[in-house]
């Protein structure tokens, strides 16, 4: 015997997975974000719907490749799909994608939450159940702890950026290590290297709070943060706080690296996270400076620029390379 709540059940993850094919494809387009935190603050079913299809999304074999405009266009040009096809299967496939979220979300659990994982090289962007975007780079790991009063993510390594969305009622906290930040509507990076965390606000305000309590049994306050500060947080030393450049916080996920006076050792550090090509530094010359934007997956040409700047060597090696005189 069905109940009087099955239909309404279902009917609402329904609406929840077309939303979420939606929000996929029309990544950035303010108005749809809007549109889904007005459907979402309508009913707290509505919340745990969209968080159920969204966790199941990331289980779907192919599901992110299939959402991409650019690489569905190129398959289908590739296989000689005529104009007027091509223009109508995106339609069904997101459709039919959203009848597989569906399908999923009867044979998976999901336990703790969803965990977000990128390998050295990738960064990837994916919406969260409020609407908030989340995106990573390069060999990074994040956990999704959603609640019912509380919105949490546990950076275990790496760096991220969020836009959060605004819900006053359900407080956005990000935890990387002993370092927690506390936001409502606002966009921020995160990067934690071990037990080293830098936090930098690019809109809106947050709290950053750290190892050790206050005299009210409350996490201690670092900063609160306004728009262009970061803050460097490490064991044993006193918080640091700067204002360096947005864009060079926030280049990496337009797949770019910026330095400003960086040493070529720095430099060479931050290259090196993001490909299979290691660039080492000899002692003599790392204190030397760079200044550049360059991709982040072309450490050859990061090193062949450098070289050429201060009249070094580029040797290669098995595994990478070499600068020195």
């Amino acid at each position: 015997m069905v109940t009087p709540a099955a239909p309404r059940r279902d009917r609402v993850r329904a609406e929840a997975a077309v939303w979420l094919i939606r929000i996929q494809r029309e990544t950035g387009v303010e108005e749809t974000r809007q549109a889904l935190q007005d459907w979402l603050s309508l009913d707290p079913e509505h919340r745990l719907a969209f968080q159920q299809v969204t966790e199941t999304w990331e289980f779907l074999p192919g599901a992110a490749a299939l959402m991409s405009p650019t690489q569905s266009a190129s398959a289908r040009s590739s296989r000689g799909f005529a104009p007027r096809r091509s223009a109508i299967r995106p339609a069904f496939a997101g459709l039919g994608l959203a009848a597989c979220v569906l399908a999923a979300i009867g044979v998976i659990t999901i336990k703790g939450g969803p965990v977000y994982v990128t390998e050295e090289g990738q960064h990837r962007a994916m919406t969260l159940a409020d609407g908030s975007r989340l995106t990573l780079n390069t060999d990074s790991r994040a956990k999704v702890i959603y609640s019912a009063t509380e919105r949490r993510i546990r950076l275990d390594r790496g760096e991220a950026a969020f836009d959060v969305a605004h819900d006053p009622a359900h407080p956005f906290v990000v935890v990387a290590g002993t370092t927690e930040v506390r936001a409502l509507g606002t966009a921020f990076v995160v990067r934690r290297q071990g037990d080293r965390v830098s936090v930098t606000l690019v809109r809106g305000k947050v709290e950053v709070s750290g190892a050790g309590a206050d005299s009210r049994g409350a996490k201690r306050v670092l900063a609160i943060l306004t728009p262009g500060q970061r803050l460097r947080v490490a064991p044993q030393a006193q918080p640091q706080l700067d204002t360096p450049p947005i864009e060079m916080v926030t280049a990496w996920e337009q797949g770019e690296v910026i330095f400003e006076g960086a040493t070529l050792a720095e430099a060479a550090n931050e290259m090196n996270r993001y490909g299979p090509i290691k660039v080492t530094v000899d002692a003599d010359v790392s204190d030397l400076r760079i200044s550049g934007v360059f991709a982040t997956n072309q450490a050859a040409e990061f090193a062949t620029a450098a070289a050429q700047l201060h009249g070094l060597k580029v040797v290669h090696r098995e595994d990478g390379l070499d600068l020195r005189r």
